[in-house]
């Protein structure tokens, strides 16, 4: 699990700076300002993935568990979200003490992204039919291809 962590604490202290060439929070700040459904979703993914990997950071820690209801209340948005705007999200068991479920999602131009929670707030979300694609540790990388890509009128969009 240590080793799992420092990976995942070295992906986002690099984000900070590094994310689409200009640093995740001028990315966030750029999709809050998008506004549009599809930036929205990024965004609420963002913010999803940087909750948990803080929260896997303070393990332990009383902010741990502020973090991880943080994560929570993010998903129940994102949830939302993608289910009033046609993205699929799915559910499925994780078999994990404390974190019984997994939630999939496929946002345009994205590959799977998940993340472990509870869910018993969503039973309505469908079962995940397909299989995890087997990409430890790369939902932050899968975010920044697809929005690297998906946002041409971006600062950070290549245009060579």
């Amino acid at each position: 699990m240590r080793y799992r962590n420092r990976i995942l604490n070295d992906d986002l202290d690099r984000a900070h700076r590094d994310f689409c060439g200009v640093g995740l929070k001028q990315v966030r700040d750029y999709l809050e300002a998008a506004a549009t459904p599809c930036a929205t979703a990024y965004r609420l993914a963002l913010e999803i993935e940087c909750a948990n990997r803080r929260a896997k950071r303070k393990m332990g820690q009383d902010s741990s568990r502020r973090l991880y209801r943080k994560k929570r209340e993010l998903i129940g948005a994102f949830i939302d979200h993608c289910q009033a705007h046609q993205f699929p999200v799915f559910r499925d068991e994780a078999h994990d003490r404390g974190q019984p479920d997994v939630l999939y999602a496929y946002l345009p131009g994205c590959d799977q992204i998940s993340w472990h929670g509870k869910l018993e707030n969503h039973v309505s979300i469908p079962r995940h039919e397909r299989d995890w694609d087997g990409r430890k540790y790369s939902t932050l990388r899968k975010l920044e291809n697809a929005i690297r890509l998906g946002f041409p009128e971006s600062p950070w969009f290549d245009r060579s």
